[in-house]
């Protein structure tokens, strides 16, 4: 009976003592997330709470996550597009066939704003025969309007990036250059990959505008200055 005994006194010790530890730790004040921003700086509240797309994206304090809600160049291409497009008195079917893409994916550019690549900004700019920076600038003038028309149906090279692409790669690495900021840097505060930064400004891939802006606001300049042709 001694040895029955002996156990049943360690079984209570030890629920005594894993009781006095939840104790403890639930009079802890801070919380999970308050831990995880106090002990991992470069990890943002919304990693804590599911967002792990915002994950180590630098952003002011109460600026949403750039995943949440589309861009301001997003909304800005949607608005240009949809007034080039009614401008030349063409039909969503009618520019989607020009461009060589799919009208459901033009109407959803349209009407929500979504996110798109380079290739199919400059699809649709060609079709319309404007230039990409046309349909990204801010406040598109009644001259660019007067402009557009519908331009010959030819299909883009699936092969050689389009020169949007190429400007995009010699822009991000001047700009990171003239900033003093190696790829290793660039590539940490982007969530992006030190080789995912290199495969850009090397080969030029068909990137998406929310990766342009993502690499705009941790260069400290806009969109369109990474797009735009330099002054000769």
């Amino acid at each position: 009976m001694l040895p029955v005994a002996g156990a049943i006194r360690q079984v209570r010790r030890r629920g005594r003592n894993q009781t006095m530890h939840c104790r403890q730790y639930s009079k802890r004040p801070e919380s999970v997330s308050a831990w995880l921003a106090a002990t991992w700086p470069c990890v943002n509240s919304d990693s804590a709470t599911g967002d792990v797309s915002a994950k180590r994206v630098s952003r002011a304090p109460g600026e949403p996550s750039p995943h949440r809600e589309p861009t301001e160049i997003r909304r800005t291409l949607a608005r240009n597009l949809r007034q080039a497009r009614e401008a030349a008195g063409l039909s969503q079917r009618a520019l989607a066939k020009a461009a060589f893409y799919n009208r459901t994916l033009l109407m959803d550019i349209e009407d929500n704003a979504a996110n798109t690549t380079l290739d199919t900004i400059a699809r649709l700019a060609k079709a319309l025969g404007l230039t990409e920076i046309d349909l990204l600038l801010p406040n598109m003038g009644t001259d660019t309007l007067k402009h557009v028309s519908l331009a010959p149906e030819e299909p883009p090279s699936e092969t050689e990036p389009t020169e949007l692409r190429r400007r995009f790669a010699r822009n991000l690495r001047q700009v990171r250059e003239a900033a003093g900021l190696p790829q290793r840097v660039l590539a940490r505060a982007a969530d992006l990959g030190l080789a995912r930064v290199w495969h850009i400004e090397v080969n030029a891939p068909n990137v998406t505008l929310d990766t342009v802006t993502l690499l705009a606001k941790q260069l400290g300049c806009t969109e369109i200055d990474l797009l735009r042709p330099k002054d000769p």
